[in-house]
């Protein structure tokens, strides 16, 4: 996460200003790749069946460090957008093969614990990652962006090197009867899927943030640095405090019925602020640690269901699936936001924060209906 955090941070200006390619070729070319990223979940899991997920993720990783690294040639539009797509491409697949990998290493009650300590690990990186991508902006030099891009690459090489310590997990044994792909055939698993893409839309909405306070409140323009950096301390120090009571698929329903009514008020409380000027910036901040915490809550349950529900030996093929719901809500939520939240403002935080509030209400009801399906897998688990 820390490499693409840095990258990220500075990778815009470069090739804006440094390298001179238009900012609306970059922006079509970041939208294709994560497109066609959308796509990767399925073959990834077919390799992860044949070859394991661990040396799927090292290979991830390590596409990701030579792509990276290959940016510093990149001159020109055609050269971008291939190295682009790879890089997207590598990371869609590191992502899926972690959450196999993850489902094999993470056992027991204490798997969303300790997952979510990853979390708050990779956000504290993160924010040191982010930190030295504003140094290198505000060194504005064309040696500087090289030896973040340089650094980048190093991350994902080093993360490379980690994956290949982690335990040695052997090839998942199927059962007789399974099918490669008969995550698509579990209509409860697909329905979660769904529900958490619409969740993950509350992405976007910490991306336009800074823009809503500054065009759209009488709240200072640093306001909006601050509620971005107030969210990421909080997922650092108490995201493993806000997990501890997702322990089965029963709480994680529940944890995300509460997700949702908590993204909900925030969501009001953040269309508010641009009602009243005059207590826009209480507003914010409580609308940022009302969110905050139903993001912790989501991301616990999320963790536990996609886990929870796969089958002994297609972790594989659950975890690439979820991941694609992911992908498609990353994909779709800078237009959901930026239509809806910034073109028809308050309503618009309305109606997004509505989308939250029917996914978490629904999600203990989908868990319920998962149950039944698995009467063999499951035991029985009150989820509301």
């Amino acid at each position: 996460m820390a490499g693409r955090v840095l990258f990220v941070t500075i990778g815009l200006i470069y090739f804006t200003v440094s390298v001179g390619i238009p900012a609306v070729q970059v922006g079509a070319v970041l939208t294709f790749a994560g497109g066609i990223s959308i796509v990767v979940g399925v073959p990834v899991a077919r390799l992860s069946d044949l070859f394991g997920s661990r040396p799927v993720l090292v290979a991830a990783m390590l596409g990701q460090s030579l792509g990276t690294a290959a940016y510093v040639v990149a001159k020109n539009l055609i050269a971008y957008a291939t190295i682009t797509i790879v890089v997207t491409v590598c990371g869609r697949a590191a992502h899926a093969a972690k959450g196999a990998v993850m489902g094999a290493v993470l056992v027991g009650e204490e798997r969303t614990v300790n997952r979510s300590r990853i979390r708050s690990w990779s956000n504290a990186a993160a924010v040191l990652a982010a930190g030295s991508g504003a140094w290198v902006l505000h060194v504005n030099e064309h040696w500087a962006y090289l030896v973040a891009i340089g650094c980048s690459a190093s991350i994902f090489l080093f993360a490379a090197y980690v994956s290949a310590l982690l335990p040695h997990t052997s090839r998942p044994e199927r059962p007789a009867d399974a099918s490669r792909l008969g995550v698509l055939r579990d209509r409860p698993f697909i329905a979660l899927t769904v529900i958490d893409a619409l969740f993950t839309l509350q992405m976007g909405l910490l991306e336009i943030l800074p823009l809503w306070v500054a065009e759209h409140t009488g709240a200072p323009r640093w306001m909006g640095g601050v509620l971005f950096g107030l969210n990421t301390v909080m997922v650092v120090f108490l995201q493993a405090r806000a997990s501890r009571g997702v322990t089965d698929l029963g709480s994680a329903g529940i944890a995300n019925r509460r997700a949702g009514v908590l993204l909900f008020g925030a969501c009001v409380l953040f269309g508010l602020a641009g009602q009243y000027v005059s207590l826009a910036a209480f507003l914010l901040v409580g609308a940022a640690l009302v969110f905050v915490w139903g993001e912790m809550l989501h991301a616990a349950a999320g963790w536990e269901l996609s886990f929870g529900l796969a089958p002994e030996g297609e972790h594989a093929q659950y975890q690439a699936m979820f991941g694609t719901g992911t992908t498609v809500g990353l994909t779709a939520a800078p237009l959901v936001s930026t239509a809806l939240v910034l073109g028809t403002g308050t309503a618009g935080w309305v109606i997004v924060g509505a989308v939250f509030l029917c996914a978490g209400t629904a999600t203990p009801w989908v868990v319920r209906w998962a149950l039944q399906q698995r009467p063999g897998h499951m035991s029985p688990v009150s989820v509301g």
